[in-house]
């Protein structure tokens, strides 16, 4: 008599003939909000867009709208690193139906993703985003009359805090392997620590380093068909020794105080970091991301500049910005930062009224002697003003979800214009959750 089974054996082994669909529609949630956004936007426009990047000879390469699909993964999971994201997407069947792969489909490698971002660039990021701004507005979600809401948040830099003369050390070893040049002091020099040494034993590593500094850029001054890498080492450090040093009659090195010099250098790998905090005492290598955002808390807009740039001027290129893609920019909301005389001036004659509160300096004489400020003042006690500023309480919540959900706490590449494409792809992954929501 044959013995009943008590379990159901495995049929791993089997051969099966399941198509893709059929899979992912016993497999996948549907109320998955990746789900959802795959289901209700669509990326075509992608393939568009970058049509010119690619040649049609040679190999076939991977469809755009794939490697950004992946890259869009990447920033909804809190920004993934490339390799892990490619990895995930190998075996989760999720992410596996968001980028249209068939469950047998071979993936790129992950350094295709660090190669797509630099062919298209920040510029074609920021087509892309705006895109997707059109589609919100096309759907009805947006108008162009909407007012804007106008904020900024810091985020940190991929770079750590060297004191000065290890600055100086790395800049002049950079310059000198761009030069395709050695000096046996300055690698000796690499190996020494600042903490370790006494103050006195510092000074004079600095006046060593400055005059060598000085050496190098005399020698490139003499040298012709020096290469563009070198060039740009010999600018840095240029720049660093203006930045960093007194120098009198080529001779007194002096280093210069904190207070004596802006817009420091802080990185030889990351030029475009700079140190800033909301307080003196909280002060981190950052960049600054600006962005506005509708009633409805679509993002409308958004940049990164250096952290040391002021809202208030930037709120010039921002409201520009919206105004060529077709807002109107009736009224603009900001803090502060945006309640200058000149800003409110100028965005008048453009037909914007600007809406912040005083700043400090301007309260008590401004508000009683420029028109513009009397009107402010009148404006600033009535109800819609009240209105205002409780709708832009939401733009907080918005910088909040950017930094803690989809990647923006702190930048994953190092210099401006690769940290200018993480922001694009944050706030672009941040609308498509929105826009289901709203659907």
């Amino acid at each position: 008599m044959k013995q009943k089974r008590k379990y159901k054996q495995t049929t791993i082994k089997n051969t099966k003939f399941i198509d893709s669909e059929t899979l992912y529609n016993k497999f996948v949630d549907k109320n998955s909000v990746l789900i959802k956004i795959h289901d209700t936007i669509d990326f075509s426009f992608v393939n568009e867009l970058c049509d010119d990047v690619y040649c049609s000879d040679g190999q076939n390469a991977y469809l755009p709208e794939l490697v950004f699909r992946v890259s869009f993964i990447q920033y909804f999971k809190n920004g993934l690193s490339d390799n892990e994201v490619v990895k995930q997407c190998k075996t989760n069947l999720e992410y596996r139906y968001f980028c249209n792969l068939a469950i047998d489909d071979n993936l790129f490698d992950d350094c295709k993703l660090s190669r797509f971002r630099k062919e298209l660039g920040a510029d074609r990021f920021k087509q892309i985003f705006d895109l997707l701004v059109d589609k919100i507005k096309e759907a009805g979600f947006i108008s162009e009359d909407d007012t804007q809401y106008m904020d900024s948040f810091l985020f940190l830099a991929d770079v750590k805090i060297v004191s000065i003369n290890a600055l100086l050390s790395k800049a002049i070893n950079q310059a000198l392997i761009d030069m395709q040049k050695s000096d046996k002091d300055i690698e000796e020099d690499l190996k020494k620590r600042d903490f370790e040494l006494s103050e006195e034993e510092q000074k004079k590593r600095f006046v060593f380093l400055i005059k060598k500094a000085q050496e190098i850029l005399a020698f490139a001054k003499t040298k012709d068909g020096i290469s563009k890498e070198a060039k740009k080492s010999i600018s840095l450090l240029k720049r660093i020794v203006k930045e960093r040093a007194d120098i009198i009659n080529n001779e007194d090195v002096r280093k210069k105080e904190n207070s004596e010099e802006k817009e420091k250098i802080i990185s030889v790998s990351d030029a475009d970091a700079r140190m800033m905090g909301k307080k003196e005492n909280n002060v981190a290598p950052s960049y600054k991301s600006h962005l506005a955002m509708t009633k409805n808390r679509f993002i409308t807009y958004t940049d990164v500049t250096l952290a040391t740039f002021y809202d208030g001027h930037h709120a010039y290129t921002s409201i520009g910005d919206m105004k060529t893609r077709g807002f109107k920019v009736p009224v603009g909301v900001g803090d502060t930062h945006y309640g200058d005389i000149s800003l409110r001036e100028d965005m008048q004659i453009e037909g914007t009224q600007i809406v912040a509160p005083y700043r400090k300096n301007q309260a008590m004489n401004s508000c009683l002697t420029n028109d513009i400020m009397i009107e402010a003042w009148i404006y600033n006690h009535t109800d819609d003003y009240k209105m205002h500023r409780k709708i832009r309480a939401y733009v907080e919540p918005k910088q909040g979800e950017m930094k803690n959900l989809h990647g923006m706490r702190r930048a994953k590449y190092r210099g401006l214009e690769r940290v200018r494409v993480q922001n694009y792809m944050s706030a672009f992954v941040t609308n498509c959750k929105r826009l289901v929501v709203a659907s």
